[in-house]
């Protein structure tokens, strides 16, 4: 659901009537919504790491393994914004952000990977 609509306010009961458990089973394996959506990040984190990794094993350079793995990072921002997106606003509510903070910088479109930096005027 996080991942298909970046919906983090979603309630326990549409979490558990679409994975199709009961509140039991739901409060078996996590004690809060905020920590499945813990375990979701680190697990979605965790996995895109494994990935970036061994997509650049055979780089022996470090400079271009980080560089290679910064060009996709900023592909993947592009091809799924919406969960980037999600996984940012709950990362910023989890270290304590307040909510009109998160709002003023999620107004702000990010730059992409490789974009021209936006010129001063003197």
């Amino acid at each position: 659901m996080l991942a298909e609509d970046g919906d983090t306010e979603v309630s326990i009961q549409a979490i558990t009537d679409r994975a199709d458990v009961g509140f039991g089973s739901f409060y078996n394996h996590f004690s809060s919504k905020a920590k499945l959506f813990t375990a979701a990040v680190t697990d979605a984190f965790d996995r895109y790491g494994a990935w970036l990794a061994q997509r650049t094993v055979h780089e022996p350079d470090p400079v271009t393994r980080l560089a290679i793995r910064i060009r996709f990072t900023g592909r993947n921002r592009r091809e799924q914004a919406r969960m980037a997106d999600a996984v940012a606003r709950y990362t910023l509510r989890m270290l304590g952000v307040r909510e009109d903070r998160i709002e003023e910088l999620s107004a702000r479109p990010l730059p992409l990977v490789g974009s021209e930096p936006e010129s001063s005027s003197r």
